[in-house]
């Protein structure tokens, strides 16, 4: 996945269009070589790693790197040896603004056939957050002490929030909540779940909290979402809203950071 900056886009078009207006004449080296090296630069830019060019659109863009380093040299200091007044030829010239034109031409047949779209902020939760970090919700000292597997899940289901995909985004909060009661479980009995051979469902695990200490609140507040949510989400025929796994993302970081609490206790 990549993350498309539009303004790149813009400043391509930028700095184009004042090579495409030069007159087909002869010039001093001097009057041209900074919009060509400008050019040269945005157009390397925009076809590293992260660029939305398909691969004609590369091509057609190397091809204009290419010609216009027949006339700007491509070490900065070689680009300044060369005499100010050394002519350009209007043939040079020519050469570049064909090959910015065929550019343009691939581009128009390459631009709409990216998948582009925009995603909408979630409640006050920032797109980029919410699809890079979304553990981030919780403060440091929190994510510490939170397991890597849960981590991975929380940031799982932020990208399932951010591109609406509900359904699946309450998939991996219930797991990263499973995941963190297994080791609120582990501070209370020094042992986990399995070698105590507690049964592989959350009611089990809510009980075996209770007997060894847990906090009510903290109990009945899973045994609410037990029932409530996670219970019925399992089923096949069970579908989520973008606003309900809104919801469910502010329950899911409720119930772990009230556990990580308890857990950081001595």
């Amino acid at each position: 996945m990549k993350k498309f900056n539009p303004y790149e886009t813009y400043s391509l078009g930028k700095q184009l269009f004042p090579v495409l207006n030069f007159e087909e004449n002869d010039y001093d080296y001097s009057e041209i070589m900074w919009p060509l090296y400008t050019a040269r630069v945005t157009l390397l830019a925009q076809i590293k790693a992260s660029t939305v060019f398909q691969s004609a659109s590369n091509r057609a863009a190397g091809s204009v790197i290419s010609a216009i380093n027949t006339v700007v040299p491509t070490d900065i200091e070689e680009m300044f040896k060369v005499e100010n007044n050394k002519k350009v030829t209007r043939y040079e010239i020519k050469n570049i603004k064909n090959h910015i034109q065929n550019l343009e031409t691939v581009l128009s047949n390459d631009m709409p056939g990216v998948s582009a779209y925009i995603v909408s902020q979630k409640g006050i939760y920032k797109t980029d957050d919410l699809i890079s970090h979304a553990d981030h919700n919780f403060p440091k000292e929190i994510r510490n002490i939170i397991p890597e597997q849960a981590i991975k899940d929380l940031i799982e289901s932020g990208k399932c929030l951010a591109f609406e995909v509900p359904t699946a985004c309450a998939f991996h909060l219930w797991r990263a909540v499973e995941t963190v009661m297994g080791v609120y479980y582990q501070k209370l009995a020094k042992n986990t779940f399995e070698l105590d051979k507690v049964n592989k469902n959350w009611g089990a695990y809510i009980k075996a909290l209770d007997t060894k200490g847990a906090d009510t609140k903290i109990t009945q507040f899973l045994d609410h979402i037990r029932e409530s949510y996670r219970n019925p989400q399992t089923h096949p025929e069970a579908m989520l809203e973008v606003n309900e796994a809104l919801g469910l993302f502010g329950v899911a970081t409720s119930a772990i950071h009230q556990m990580v609490l308890e857990i950081q206790k001595p």
